[in-house]
């Protein structure tokens, strides 16, 4: 027989006949007429009934206090009618008239819970309450509570407790997403308190897919994840260049220039015309360039991969998305320390011929001899050098039960194996959540980043490197070898010397969230975040002229009339909000998510040039206002942009029995960057799966540690193509038929 039980408002169904609590029936006996503790009497009830059921007055009461009633809705009298005139009678009083004729009777539990039992010798369950907390001592919402072997269960509320009536040999099964299940059993324990350990199963693991989570064996798209861990033993400078090698599917490719940003290609190049690389979001903040995050500050990278996975970011998902978590503080203070320090070197260098091999090249192929000179030059070795990079952070972290914090401080410095080309990163973080109340949690997130970049002229130095006769001296005693004297060809370390380029880069990267759970299966977030740079690039190019001031040998073409200044500043801001309401419930082998939210970008961007001739070599005189201003120059330039984005989106996550999963996404896009009769795309998705490795047939098999069979479909967009009405490439092609 099927029995329903009551926990406030919410019923579960019981699978059997309760049994029988000796010690507790006989102190319920005891207390049943005796009036509350002080603390419970403090309430006071007023009603006027006229034959209605005990266990809809006792819904009443708890409308109007802060009481709950938990109780087996078979009792014989719950659902006995009584009539019943009280007014500011104390909570004992009421249940006092209320059980008159009766057998009920109640015991006081912790934070105002009442358990209504019968009074006669009858089997009874008994009321188990707890706290359910992370390895860290966060409280859990949310966290499945059920009764192994029955469908009777709970979820913990947004402070990790939970109450349920359980038979005293039961066992309880506590699970959460992205933590190890685990059973208990209870013994005719009363309070059993709970800490879950994150699990290590990679199935179980929790993987980012845009506006929320969801554990790795219920994704239906193409995404891979990249653990902080990992990242860090490779002693590189960006997060992007550690990912090399570790996913299937994503190319790196980087020129190794100290600062520069790699180019990445997620299932090859997504687009001919627009814009080409993936979309980044740094927890929550979007962005296209991460060469201002510290590689030690990141939890996770995932990648989302296929466009059933990246339509909810609609236009901008077309080459792929790396989502980038970084670390937040958890359990005691600790302060740790990360670094490296290494030498990179170039290798498998084109082997280059020596001055004799040079010289019988020459004239074996043209006659004319050469004469040797005494040098042998390799060029190569003369640019390039065994640069130090290293790498230095510290970090302060922890957590109390209301707030979790990190700080953290990084720098770098990465010499580059070219001659004067230099990179300097200075890096400071803060992370910081804060639970207002139980269920309202407010947060922050927040980057400042320095960077000096010296650059370098590499394309011309590397091709002379190539080209000049080694015949000709690279510097001696402060004087150049004139190698386009021999072969009209410049000489490298001049490429190099002639021109300081330098850049400064400073960055300010943020956001903070407001999160509200008004019922466990409902979570309310509001998102705000920006990204502001300012860069200046200032390049001095030296005079010098081709005698021997600056050569060894006078002649030939290398040479400078004027010096030069050239200037360039750029600045921008970009703003994100989005405003996210996901809906979670589990339910009888049912589990549903769905999501739905706003978001709303702006994106403002602003240039200027300015260039002169006859800037005096003084470093301390670099300024545009010191050039000779009779000489022919360019009026400053500059300009700006304002990019805007509106969008809506929807998904829903589907799981039977963890089997049969189905995720759909729809997201709607309206940007700027398209004429205004043209300006919203659509782009709706929906994955398939199933979990064929958790199926009774497969239990007994040993190929397959998890075997899933899925399958998807997705649309996604590109807007990178221009701003306004000048959303289109102008594409000229000569010699068509």
């Amino acid at each position: 027989m099927n029995k329903r039980l009551r926990l406030r408002h919410g019923v579960v169904c019981a699978a059997k006949k309760a049994l029988l609590i000796m010690k507790l029936s006989a102190i319920l006996l005891l207390v049943g007429v005796f009036k509350l503790s002080a603390g419970v009497g403090q309430s006071s009830i007023s009603l006027k009934i006229d034959k209605l059921e005990i266990s809809k007055i006792l819904g009443m009461i708890e409308k109007q206090s802060s009481f709950r009633f938990l109780y087996n809705s078979r009792l014989k009298d719950i659902q006995q009618q009584v009539s019943l005139d009280v007014k500011d009678q104390p909570v004992e009083a009421v249940l006092g008239r209320i059980f008159t004729g009766t057998d009920l009777t109640y015991k006081v539990m912790e934070n105002n819970l009442i358990v209504i039992v019968s009074g006669k010798i009858e089997k009874q369950d008994i009321p188990v309450t707890g706290k359910v907390t992370s390895d860290n001592g966060e409280a859990l919402s949310g966290v499945s509570v059920t009764l192994k072997g029955t469908t009777r269960g709970t979820t913990t509320d947004n402070s990790g407790n939970f109450s349920l009536l359980v038979p005293q040999n039961g066992t309880l099964v506590i699970s959460y997403i992205g933590y190890q299940d685990q059973e208990i059993a209870v013994n005719n324990q009363t309070v059993v308190n709970v800490k879950l350990e994150q699990s290590s199963k990679p199935l179980d693991q929790v993987v980012v897919v845009g506006y929320g989570t969801q554990r790795k064996i219920d994704v239906t798209g193409a995404t891979a994840t990249v653990k902080g861990t990992e990242l860090v033993k490779q002693p590189v400078m960006t997060p992007t260049q550690a990912m090399q090698g570790k996913v299937a599917g994503v190319q790196i490719i980087s020129s190794g220039q100290p600062g520069s940003q790699p180019s990445v290609r997620i299932r090859g190049t997504g687009s001919m015309l627009g814009g080409v690389e993936p979309l980044y979001v740094v927890d929550g903040v979007i962005t296209t360039d991460i060469t201002n995050i510290n590689t030690a500050d990141i939890v996770n990278v995932d990648i989302l991969k296929d466009a059933s996975s990246t339509a909810i970011y609609g236009a901008r998902g077309s080459n792929g998305v790396i989502i980038i978590t970084t670390k937040q503080g958890s359990g005691k203070l600790k302060l740790s320390y990360n670094g490296n320090v290494g030498i990179q070197s170039a290798t498998n260098l084109v082997k280059m011929a020596n001055a004799q091999q040079y010289i019988t090249y020459v004239q074996s192929s043209f006659g004319p001899p050469v004469q040797a000179t005494g040098y042998s030059t390799d060029w190569y070795s003369q640019i390039l050098r065994n640069a130090v990079e290293q790498n230095h952070g510290i970090t302060l972290s922890g957590s109390s039960e209301k707030t979790n914090y990190l700080f953290s401080v990084d720098y770098i410095d990465d010499q580059g194996i070219v001659i004067d080309n230099d990179f300097k990163r200075f890096t400071l973080r803060t992370n910081e959540q804060f639970k207002i109340t139980n269920n309202l949690k407010f947060g922050f997130f927040a980057s400042y980043s320095n960077g000096n970049i010296q650059n370098v002229n590499l394309g011309s130095a590397y091709n002379d490197a190539y080209r000049a006769a080694p015949t000709v001296p690279g510097l001696i005693k402060g004087k150049y070898g004139n190698s386009s004297l021999f072969q009209n060809v410049g000489n490298p370390i001049l490429d190099i010397k002639d021109n300081n380029n330098h850049t400064a880069d400073n960055r300010l990267q943020g956001n903070a969230f407001l999160e509200y759970k008004p019922w466990t299966w409902l979570t309310l977030r509001s998102n705000i975040g920006a990204d502001w740079d300012n860069a200046v690039n200032r390049v001095y190019t030296y005079q010098f002229a081709a005698d021997t001031t600056t050569f060894v040998t006078p002649g030939g073409n290398q040479s400078n009339l004027y010096s030069n200044l050239t200037w360039n500043a750029g600045n921008s801001l970009h703003w994100v909000w989005d405003n996210t309401a996901t809906f979670n419930k589990y339910f009888n082998e049912h589990d549903l998510t769905i999501l739905v939210g706003t978001t709303s970008e702006q994106i403002f961007s602003s240039y200027s040039q300015a260039d002169v001739d006859g800037v005096p070599p003084d470093p301390s005189l670099w300024y545009i206002s010191n050039g000779n201003f009779a000489l022919p120059f360019l009026p400053p330039s500059g300009g700006g942009a304002n990019q805007t984005r509106n969008s809506y989106l929807a998904r829903v996550n589907y799981s039977y029995m963890d089997k049969y999963l189905f995720t759909g996404n729809f997201r709607a896009d309206g940007s700027s960057t398209f004429p205004a009769n043209n300006r919203w795309g659509y782009f709706p998705s929906f994955g398939v799966g199933w979990v064929v490795s958790r199926e009774g047939f497969m239990q007994n098999q040993h190929t397959f540690d998890a075997l899933k069979l899925r399958a998807s479909w997705g649309k996604s967009g590109n807007d990178v193509t221009g701003y306004g009405t000048q959303g289109y490439t102008l594409t000229l092609l000569e010699n068509l038929p």
